[in-house]
């Protein structure tokens, strides 16, 4: 089931495993006016710091001033934040107890892998949990540069199902920037169904 987002207020996100997924969110909320900070490998963090993200793509190509480092620590509190994980899926054990040893098993998660195991994995270090579907995708080629392949929806739900108030703000903060996101209170289903649509 899905509805309309809540109208957008200005947020705060801490993007964990930010490769080109999590650094082209990131780079479109931070210039929108949220407040963001990106944990990315370290050559790609140094070169975000110095350039700032150049994102390319299709809706052209510039250069966003964003917050970076290689590491949890320098995102200070996670207190008011979201945190989007977006890593690779053999890191979501690992990033996951991370997470919950540096801010706690209550902060707000969401995990944005394709496939359907990442919640099941990162459940045991968060309890605060959600799920995301991204049908909007990027290339990560080079540091310090995304490029954006396409912009399509996107679909946030709690996990392992219903919806809360978080929910319509992470989807009315994508909307907002072009990346339009329903909520989705079997959000389950809707991954499974992107897995099944990607094999065939």
């Amino acid at each position: 089931m899905t509805a309309p987002a809540a109208r957008a207020v200005p947020g705060r996100f801490i993007i964990v495993g930010a490769g080109a997924l999590g650094s082209l969110m990131g780079g479109y909320l931070a210039e929108a006016g949220h407040a963001v900070h990106l944990v990315a490998r370290p050559d790609h963090a140094e070169r975000i710091r110095q350039d700032g993200l150049l994102i390319k793509g299709v809706r052209g190509e510039r250069r966003v001033r964003v917050s970076a480092g290689d590491r949890l620590e320098g995102a200070g509190s996670a207190e008011g934040a979201i945190v989007f994980l977006t890593c690779k899926a053999q890191d979501v054990v690992t990033l996951a107890g991370q997470i919950a040893a540096r801010w706690g098993p209550e902060v707000p998660t969401v995990c944005w892998q394709n496939g359907v195991r990442a919640e099941e994995e990162a459940a045991p270090h968060l309890r605060a949990l959600y799920s995301g579907v991204a049908h909007f995708a990027a290339k990560f080629l080079i540091p310090g540069t995304v490029i954006s392949t396409f912009d399509d929806a996107g679909v946030v739900g709690r996990y392992p199902a219903g919806r809360d108030g978080l929910c319509e703000r992470i989807a009315a903060s994508l909307t907002g920037v072009g990346l339009p996101t329903t909520v989705s209170e079997e959000i389950v289903g809707v991954k499974w169904f992107k897995l099944f649509s990607n094999l065939m």
